[in-house]
């Protein structure tokens, strides 16, 4: 991996939120990156994953807006609650990946995000 440009002055902010729609609930990672937010859907709450990776999808990027958004999405889509938010430091990025350093109210520590088999992400913490 190369190291990101990134520094401890200029973090990233990010946001989980609960997302509940017709299909059930899941989670959304959004880590900000100019004006868009990066976004990942994990199936459950990725805080404590240990030793044990979360499997998710990278999505589509999604608007600022939901840094801070909680309520309805339109098109009848379901509904978002966050849960979790702060900062974070992207360490390192690569075309394997990324070491991010979360700093949020419950979701902290350093994690690796890397791409797996057929579109799936992998989310593992590696410290606290």
């Amino acid at each position: 991996m190369t190291i990101s440009t990134q520094t401890p002055e200029k973090p990233r902010r990010f946001v989980i939120l609960r997302h509940v729609d017709r299909e059930g609930t899941h989670f959304d990672l959004m880590i900000e990156y100019k004006d868009v937010l990066w976004t990942w859907k994990f199936s459950e709450w990725p805080d404590g994953v240990g030793e044990k990776s979360h499997i998710g999808q990278r999505i589509a990027d999604h608007r600022p807006i939901y840094l801070e958004y909680e309520g309805p999405i339109s098109g009848d889509r379901g509904m978002v609650t966050r849960v979790d938010w702060g900062d974070c430091i992207i360490e390192q990025e690569s075309h394997d990946g990324y070491l991010v350093r979360f700093s949020g109210t419950i979701f902290t520590g350093r994690f690796s995000l890397t791409p797996a088999a057929s579109q799936s992400w992998a989310l593992r913490r590696l410290e606290a």
